[in-house]
C-alpha cells in the first residue's frame, strides 16, 4: 500500500464526517459545495503524489524558528487532518449550542446512534 493510499483512508474519513457535519447548518447548500470541491482538489492531489514526494522532508516555520521538519505525509496528517478533526468538532459544539443534532462521527452521539 503506498502513502498516498493510506492518507486516503484517512483523508475519506474525515471528509465525510465534516460533510455529514455541515449538512446540519444554515448555509447548508453552499457549505457543502465548497467543501465538495476542495475536498476534490486534495484528494486528487494525494492520491497522484508519489510515496517519495510525501516521504520528503517538509520544513515548516516561522522566520528562523523551525516549528516541524518531518516527512510531507506526517506534516499533512498533523496540520490538515488534526485541523480538520478540531474544526469539525468546533462545529459540532456549535450545533449542540443551537439545539441541533450531532451527528455521530467516531461513535454514537447523544442525538444519533452509531450507523445512522
Amino acid at each position: 500500500m503506498t502513502i498516498s493510499e493510506i492518507l486516503l483512508q484517512d483523508f475519506d474519513t474525515e471528509i465525510s464526517n465534516t460533510r455529514r457535519t455541515l449538512e446540519r447548518v444554515t448555509t447548508r447548500a453552499n457549505a457543502l459545495q465548497k467543501l465538495d470541491e476542495s475536498a476534490a482538489a486534495c484528494r486528487k492531489a494525494i492520491a497522484e503524489a508519489s510515496d517519495e514526494a510525501l516521504a520528503a522532508p517538509w520544513k515548516f516555520s516561522f522566520g528562523d524558528q523551525i516549528i516541524s521538519h518531518s516527512p510531507r505525509s506526517l506534516a499533512f496528517r498533523q496540520m490538515c487532518f488534526d485541523h480538520l478533526i478540531h474544526h469539525t468538532a468546533q462545529l459540532g459544539v456549535y450545533l449542540r449550542l443551537n439545539d441541533i443534532p450531532v451527528p455521530a462521527l467516531y461513535g454514537p452521539s447523544a442525538d444519533e446512534q452509531w450507523g445512522s
